[in-house]
């Protein structure tokens, strides 16, 4: 990607919602390439849907969502996850998210 895309010519931005379902035995190579991406990357946006969780619960945290949290945690200013209980909020969440990087 730095070849092809060098970061003082481009501005990348990755962005995702997903339902958080991931196979069990990829999580970690998931993660590898994740964290092999962010340091060509302006920002990394992951929105989580809950589609069975219930919002007055505490929501459920899946191996995808943990392994981004951690990565976010080395990453904090170029990494914002979020979770959502319905997909009528990913446009907003996004919204926020990029108003964030732009501040």
């Amino acid at each position: 990607i730095s070849e092809r895309f060098p970061k003082d010519s481009w501005n990348m931005y990755m962005a995702q919602a997903s339902d958080g379902d991931n196979a069990h035995n990829d999580i970690e190579v998931a993660q590898n390439i994740m964290g092999e991406l962010i340091h060509d990357l302006q920002l990394m946006c992951y929105i989580e849907i809950l589609y069975n969780a219930q919002p007055q619960l505490f929501a459920t945290v899946t191996n995808l969502y943990r392994s981004l949290d951690d990565l976010q945690q080395v990453h904090p200013k170029k990494i914002l996850i979020n979770q959502i209980f319905d997909e009528s909020e990913v446009v907003k969440v996004f919204r926020k998210f990029f108003a964030k990087a732009t501040a």
